[in-house]
């Protein structure tokens, strides 16, 4: 591709990765001398007032957000018609394809994951920023094994006026039953999307599937879920009581940080023994389960906050 400089400082190197909002690319800013992904908003989206809110609003929310387990972001601009943010450039593999790829993940792994996630969601809740899209192919998995949370591109902070439309939005397997009736949304809406990946972590399979995203969304809201140790024997009750207590949170009413969330993840990565054994044996990797060798777990190619279709 013909090389193009961003805000006179980040020079576009390859295209990373497209998502439903924005493409990435790999760059380098010829300021600070260092490899970056950049975002930019498609052209259809671009001149449209509302998605460019909603864009800026990303970049200046998810840069108020100082946490290990969420991804960097440093700067943001407009460059001609195009908006665009610039964030930390992440070498890993999303959630997602590591279930795919490995089946259902060991206990203490799950616990591990849900542990960090939740340490995420409790900065950005403190910050009065709702996620609303929490699902494994938004959840980056580094070589060390630790994670982080990527694509704030739907979040939206309690207090803006972006937040009058009730637009569902996100993936249908993972929303919560209050985003699926287009109500106001609160911290317990993520806690409910952590609960379902923690499900499908620890057995491989999303608690509610059917033929479309309606037929899902019924069972979101009618349905609770089959334990995961029914599924898979290698769950240990505490950990089924820590993935359980997500969807009993999102039934009370007070939004507030998931703190003892926290707590119950961190308590259950203690307690819960690893599992070399179960009859689901060979899909389920060891407790130090990460992508320490980039070519035995493959990286996909569009990784970087790219807003996922599932």
């Amino acid at each position: 591709m013909e090389q193009r400089v961003l805000g006179g400082r980040y020079l576009l190197k390859d295209k990373v990765g497209t998502g439903g909002m924005a493409t990435v690319y790999r760059a380098q800013d010829q300021v600070l001398d260092r490899t970056v992904a950049v975002k930019i908003m498609l052209p259809q989206y671009a001149g449209d007032a509302t998605f460019a809110a909603r864009f800026k609003q990303e970049a200046q929310a998810a840069a108020g957000l100082s946490s290990p387990y969420i991804v960097g972001v440093y700067d943001w601009g407009k460059d001609g018609d195009t908006y665009y943010i610039v964030m930390e450039y992440l070498r890993g593999t999303d959630l997602k394809s590591g279930i795919k790829s490995h089946g259902a993940l060991d206990p203490k792994k799950v616990a591990q994951i849900g542990s960090q996630i939740s340490s995420a969601l409790s900065v950005a809740h403190k910050h009065e920023i709702i996620h609303r899209d929490i699902k494994p192919q938004n959840i980056m998995v580094l070589p060390d094994g630790n994670i982080k949370v990527m694509d704030f591109g739907i979040a939206r902070a309690k207090n803006s006026h972006l937040t009058q439309d009730n637009n569902v939005l996100g993936t249908a397997h993972y929303v919560s039953p209050e985003q699926t009736r287009g109500q106001d949304l609160g911290p317990t809406s993520d806690i409910y999307s952590l609960g379902v990946v923690m499900y499908e972590c620890a057995t491989g399979r999303v608690p509610f599937d059917g033929d479309d995203a309606i037929s899902v969304a019924l069972k979101q809201v009618n349905e609770l879920p089959i334990p995961p140790s029914q599924i898979n024997s290698g769950v240990d009750a505490t950990l089924s009581a820590s993935s359980s207590s997500a969807w009993r949170r999102t039934r009370q009413t007070a939004s507030r940080p998931p703190k003892s969330f926290v707590r119950c993840s961190t308590a259950t990565c203690r307690a819960v023994p690893s599992t070399s054994r179960s009859p689901r044996a060979s899909s389920v990797p060891p407790a130090s389960w990460a992508p320490p060798r980039l070519a035995s777990f493959p990286i996909r190619r569009a990784p970087w906050c790219v807003p996922s279709r599932a």
